[in-house]
C-alpha cells in the first residue's frame, strides 16, 4: 500500500498555508520523492525489457517484481494480452478486448496470462497498488475470466464473474467468457445479482454443465465413422431385405402354384393327357396318313410353345428386374440423403474458438525472449512469478562468467501446452537459438557472450522442470541430456515450495555442469525441432479418415440385418403353421367312456413312456421328484407282464369267457391315471385326486372330504366316501353334472367284462377301484395287487 500512503503525502501540499517547520518536512519529502521517482525511471528500462544485462549496475540491480512489471504495461495500455497464449488467445485480439472493456462503464484494467496457479486477487490487488488507479481490475487466462475485484468504483465483480462462469460451456474461450462479464457489468448491480443466484441454483454443485460448443477430432473421426456406417448399411439393408422378401413371397406363390396345379392336373389335366394320347395313338377306322399330318401340325405347334415360354421367361424375368426398382430407388435415395444431409448435421467446421494466430503472434515471444538473452546470460519472464531473488541471480551470473569452456544461456521462461511450441522445450529452444544466431549472438560487452551457441538452460517458474541442450560445446551431451540427475531436472523434494526449489537445483545444475566430463566439439550438435504447426482450428472433412472404415462395417452390418430378416421371417411362418395346425392333442386328451382293451394298452404304454422320459431328464433334487418315481414304479408294475398283443394277462388267449382281457384292461387303466399324475408331478402341479368319474380324466378340479390314501375304502363310512366321490370331478364332469345325471353317466369309465359285457370301473379286479380314493391309495394298492412291499 505503499502508492497509497504516497497519493496521500502527493495531495497534503494543498492543505492551508504550512508553518516554517511544515515547510522544511514538506522540502524533505519532496527531495525523498525525487528519489523514489529517480528509482522507479531507472528500473523502467528493466521492467520494459524484462532481460538481465552484461553491466555491473544490472547485475546488482534486484529482480523487478511481477506486479510491478505489470502495473507498467497496465500504465501505458489498460488491456495487456500476454504473448505466452499464441494458440488459445493471440495478442492480435486485444483490440477485440479493449472495446469490450470500455463497455462497462467503469475503468477497467484487463490482463490476459497464463494460468500461474496462485490467487488471482491477491495479484489484481498488488498490482492496483503499484499503479495507484482506481477501477475494475480483471485477470483473464486460457479458460476464461480467472478474477475480478473492484477497487474505488461500483461494480458488481464477484457476480459477473459467476454468470461468466455458469453461462457459458467450457469450451467457449477467453475472449467470449468477457464478453459475457462486460455485459453482466454494464448491466448493473441488482440484475446482475439475480442472474449470478439462478445460474448458481441452476448449475453450482449440482454436476450440471452447459453442453459444449465444439468438438475434438476424436468427436469429428466418430462421426466420420457413423457417417460411413450409415452410407453402406441403410441402402444395402433396404436393396438387399427388399430383394430378400420379394424372392421369398414369389417362392411362396410358386409352391402354391405348383400345388394347384397338381390337384388340377388329376382331374382337368388328366382328362387332357387322356385327350392327347388318344389322338395321338391309330384308333381304329382312322387312316395313318391323316395322322401323319396331324403329327407334323403337332410338331409346329411344339416349336411355337417353346418360343412362348422363352418370351414367357423373358417377360418373367423382366417383371423381376422391373420388381426391383423401388428398392432400387429407395436406396438411391438414402445414398443421396445422407450425402447431403450428413454435413448439415455434423457442421463443426472448427474445434477451438480461439481466432487463428498470426505469424507475428507465433514469435512475439520467441523475440522476446532472444533479445533479453542477447543483452545477458539470464533472462526471468516477467509476467511469470519471481523465483529467484537478486542474490541468487548474482550468484548465478557469476558461476556462468566463471564457466570457461562455452557460454550458458538460462531461460527461466513456462513452458505451456498453449504457447507457440505447443510446450515443446527443445522446439522453443530451437527457436530461439535460430532468432539469436540470426540476431548475432550475444552483444558485446554483456555476459551474453558471444555468438549462438553454448548451453541453453530451459527452467520452467511454474512446473519447475529443467532441461540442456548444447550447441557446439566440447562436452558429453549425454551427460546433460538423458543422464541429466532427476533431483535436478524435477523437484522431487517432499516440502511443497511456490518455487519448486529452482534456485537450489540450478546451484546443481551450474556444479553438475563444470564436472561434464569433455568431448570434441560438435558444431552441428544441439536439437533441430521446429514447433508444431498450427492447425488454425480446423477440423478435418467428414469423408474423411474414419469414414472409409465406416463403409466396411455399414456393410458388414447390412449382412448381419438380412440374416437377422431371415432369421425372424422363418420363425414367424413357422409359428404361424404351428398356429394354424392348432394344439397337438393330449395323448388321452378326452378318452371315451368305453374304452377298448387295446386303447388302453397303448394309452398306458405312450404316458408311462413318456414320464419315464421325463423322469430320466429331471434334476435330482427336481421338486415332486419321490412322487413321480413312485407312479412310475408301480406302472411298470402293472405293465411289466404284459407283451402288448391285448389277447390277455398272460399273451396266451387261452381263457375264453374274457376275464383275462377285463384284467388286462384294468390294469392298463390303472398305469394309465399313475402315469398321469407322475407327469404333472415333474410339471409341478401334482394333484392327490382324480376324477372320480373316470379316472382317465386325470386331476380332479374340486376336492370332496376324504384325503389320499387314508386307509382302505372300506374303513370310510360308505356315506362319506360317497360325497368325496362326488366332489372329485374334473372341470368336464362337473360341467356335465349341472346338465343332469344322464349327461354324467354318458363319461363314466366302463371296461370290457366277461363275454363282451361291460362293467363300471369300480367293479373291476385289481387296483384301478382304489384310485377313487386318491392317487397314494392307488400306488399302495397296486403294490399290494402286484405282491411288492
Amino acid at each position: 500500500m505503499g502508492d497509497t500512503s504516497g497519493a496521500d503525502a502527493r495531495r497534503s501540499p494543498r492543505g492551508g498555508a504550512p508553518t516554517r517547520a511544515a515547510a522544511l518536512i514538506l522540502a524533505v519529502l519532496g527531495v525523498l520523492l525525487l528519489l523514489c521517482g529517480a528509482g522507479g525511471a531507472s528500473a523502467a528500462p528493466d521492467s520494459g525489457s524484462g532481460s538481465g544485462t552484461g553491466s555491473d549496475e544490472g547485475s546488482a540491480a534486484p529482480p523487478v517484481s511481477q506486479s510491478v512489471r505489470l502495473a507498467a504495461a497496465l500504465r501505458t495500455d489498460p488491456v495487456y494480452v500476454t504473448d505466452q497464449l499464441p494458440r488459445v488467445v493471440p495478442r492480435s485480439t486485444a483490440p477485440a478486448f479493449a472495446a469490450l472493456a470500455k463497455t462497462t462503464g467503469v475503468p477497467t484494467y484487463v490482463l490476459v496470462l497464463p494460468d500461474h496457479g496462485g490467487s488471482g486477487d491477491a495479484l489484481l490487488g498488488t498490482v492496483h497498488d503499484r499503479l495507484g488507479r482506481d477501477g475494475l481490475y480483471v485477470e483473464v487466462d486460457d479458460m476464461g475470466v480467472a478474477a475480478a475485484k473492484a477497487f474505488g468504483v461500483r461494480a458488481p465483480a464477484d457476480d459477473a464473474r459467476t454468470i461468466a462462469l455458469y453461462a457459458l460451456p467450457y469450451d467457449a474461450g477467453p475472449l467470449r467468457s468477457f464478453r459475457v462479464f462486460t455485459e453482466a457489468i454494464a448491466s448493473g448491480p441488482a440484475r446482475a445479482a439475480h442472474r449470478a443466484d439462478q445460474l448458481e441454483k441452476k448449475y453450482g454443485n449440482t454436476g450440471r454443465e452447459v453442453a459444449p460448443d465444439y468438438i475434438d477430432s476424436t468427436d469429428r473421426a466418430n462421426q466420420s465413422f457413423l457417417t460411413g456406417i450409415a452410407l453402406t448399411c441403410l441402402p444395402l439393408s433396404v436393396l438387399l431385405i427388399g430383394w430378400f422378401l420379394r424372392a421369398r413371397r414369389h417362392r411362396t406363390r410358386a409352391r402354391g402354384a405348383v400345388g394347384g396345379g397338381g390337384a388340377g392336373g388329376g382331374v382337368g389335366g388328366g382328362g387332357g393327357a387322356g385327350v392327347t394320347l388318344a389322338k395321338g395313338g391309330h384308333p381304329p377306322g382312322k387312316p395313318a396318313g391323316r395322322s401323319t399330318r396331324k403329327g407334323a401340325q403337332g410338331a409346329k405347334d411344339s416349336r411355337g410353345a417353346k418360343d412362348s415360354r422363352g418370351a414367357e421367361d423373358r417377360t418373367v424375368r423382366g417383371g423381376r428386374v422391373r420388381a426391383l426398382l423401388p428398392e432400387s430407388a429407395a436406396a438411391l435415395l438414402l445414398v443421396l440423403g445422407i450425402v447431403l444431409l450428413a454435413p448439415q448435421l455434423f457442421d463443426q467446421t472448427t474445434d477451438s474458438a480461439a481466432s487463428p494466430p498470426t505469424r507475428a503472434d507465433l514469435t512475439a515471444r520467441v523475440d522476446r525472449v532472444a533479445a533479453g538473452l542477447r543483452q545477458g546470460a539470464v533472462y526471468t519472464d516477467p509476467e511469470s512469478p519471481q523465483v529467484l531473488d537478486a542474490a541468487r541471480l548474482a550468484e548465478l551470473r557469476r558461476k556462468i562468467a566463471a564457466f570457461r569452456t562455452g557460454p550458458i544461456r538460462l531461460a527461466v521462461v513456462p513452458q505451456l501446452p498453449d504457447d507457440e511450441s505447443a510446450g515443446d522445450s527443445e522446439a522453443f529452444v530451437t527457436a530461439v537459438h535460430a532468432r539469436l544466431a540470426a540476431d548475432g549472438g550475444g552483444a558485446p560487452g554483456t555476459d551474453a557472450g558471444k555468438g549462438s551457441g553454448g548451453l541453453y538452460v530451459v527452467a520452467d517458474p511454474l512446473s519447475g522442470d529443467i532441461d540442456v541442450y548444447d550447441y557446439g560445446l566440447p562436452l558429453d551431451d549425454l551427460r546433460l541430456t538423458l543422464d541429466l540427475p532427476m533431483a535436478i531436472a524435477y523437484d522431487r523434494s517432499d516440502d511443497a515450495s511456490d518455487d519448486n526449489h529452482l534456485g537450489d537445483r540450478l546451484d546443481q545444475l551450474m556444479a553438475y555442469i563444470a564436472k561434464v566430463p569433455h568431448a570434441a566439439a560438435d558444431p552441428s550438435s544441439g536439437p533441430d525441432q521446429p514447433p508444431e504447426a498450427v492447425s488454425a482450428h480446423k477440423l478435418p472433412g467428414l469423408f474423411h479418415g474414419d469414414f472409409f472404415p465406416g463403409l466396411f462395417v455399414g456393410a458388414f452390418g447390412a449382412a448381419v440385418l438380412v440374416g437377422l430378416t431371415a432369421a425372424g421371417t422363418g420363425t414367424g411362418a413357422a409359428l404361424r403353421r404351428r398356429a394354424r395346425r392348432g394344439p397337438r392333442r393330449a395323448a388321452v386328451a378326452e378318452p371315451p367312456s368305453r374304452a377298448s382293451t387295446a386303447y388302453l394298452a397303448q394309452a398306458a404304454r405312450r404316458e408311462t413312456d413318456a414320464l419315464a422320459t421325463r423322469f430320466a431328464a429331471a434334476a435330482p433334487d427336481a421338486p415332486h421328484r419321490d412322487t413321480a418315481w413312485d407312479c412310475l414304479d408301480t406302472a411298470m408294475l402293472l405293465l411289466g407282464d404284459h407283451d402288448g398283443d391285448g389277447d390277455g394277462r398272460d399273451g396266451e388267449g387261452h381263457d375264453g369267457d374274457g376275464r383275462d382281457a377285463g384284467a388286462r384292461a384294468a390294469e392298463s387303466a390303472a398305469a394309465t391315471v399313475l402315469a398321469q399324475a407322475g407327469l404333472a408331478a415333474l410339471a409341478g402341479r401334482p394333484y392327490l385326486h382324480c376324477c372320480t368319474v373316470n379316472p382317465l380324466h386325470g386331476a380332479a378340479a374340486t376336492g370332496g372330504a376324504a384325503t389320499a390314501a387314508a386307509g382302505p375304502s372300506d374303513r370310510i363310512p360308505s356315506a362319506r366316501r360317497a360325497a368325496a366321490r362326488a366332489g372329485h370331478r374334473c372341470d368336464g364332469c362337473r360341467a356335465a353334472a349341472a346338465r343332469g345325471p344322464d349327461a354324467l353317466d354318458r363319461r363314466r369309465l366302463f371296461l370290457p367284462g366277461p363275454h363282451g359285457s361291460w362293467r363300471p370301473y369300480e367293479e373291476a379286479p385289481g387296483p384301478l377301484p382304489t384310485a377313487r380314493d386318491g392317487i397314494a391309495r392307488l400306488i399302495a394298492g397296486t403294490r399290494e395287487y402286484t405282491h411288492v412291499q
